[in-house]
């Protein structure tokens, strides 16, 4: 029996040490994130921080929306998923989502582990339905592939908004990953995504 338990105490230590951190990422203290939080998370980020943080010129601290994600500053024990924390990166859903934005130039948007599809569909749709007179580019979207995009624009000239999203499903090219992987881009006129 005392063999048993050291075996599976052995077992379970040596699976916590072979989670990546990316994995890591995905443990919330008492409960796991749902992927309907992360939905959730990745649309708020877009349409309640970075559009409006975007289009007002104001920091995340000088603003507030009511009934979103709450956004806070990168905890300490949580891995960019920018690979630098230069401008700030900002969490939600315990870091499932994050976000980093440097006033004037772009706001980005970075999640793991949604579904691809429906998320830039939701995200799409309900910057289209902004405030900001979006309108969208053809992109194909849905596009039949594992890897897919949007881009809409609002304005012209150098008051032009253009919003990038893409996603990408895991263990294909480009992403060799176990989880999906969505970003979202704000920049002000158009860039490259």
């Amino acid at each position: 029996m005392m063999k048993r338990l050291i075996c599976a105490g052995g077992i379970a230590l040596l699976a916590t040490a072979c989670i990546s951190p990316e994995d890591r990422l995905t443990y919330k203290d008492g409960a796991m994130v749902t992927r309907g939080e992360i939905v959730q998370a990745f649309s708020d980020a877009v349409i309640s921080h970075c559009l409006i943080a975007m289009h007002t010129g104001k920091e995340f601290k000088e603003f507030e929306v009511k009934g979103v994600t709450p956004i806070r500053a990168l905890a300490e024990n949580k891995i960019s998923l920018f690979g630098t924390e230069s401008p700030q990166v900002w969490q939600m859903v315990e870091a499932m989502v994050q976000v980093q934005y440097t006033p004037g130039e772009s706001c980005e948007v970075r999640a793991v582990s949604a579904p691809v599809e429906p998320t830039l569909n939701v995200v799409g749709r309900s910057v289209l339905q902004s405030d900001y007179r979006y309108s969208e580019e053809d992109t194909g979207f849905p596009q039949d592939s594992v890897s897919m995009k949007r881009v809409l624009v609002a304005g012209a000239g150098g008051e032009a908004y253009t919003v990038y999203l893409s996603g990408t499903e895991p263990g294909v090219e480009g992403n060799p990953e176990t989880y999906a992987k969505l970003k979202a881009r704000v920049v002000k006129g158009a860039q490259a995504s």
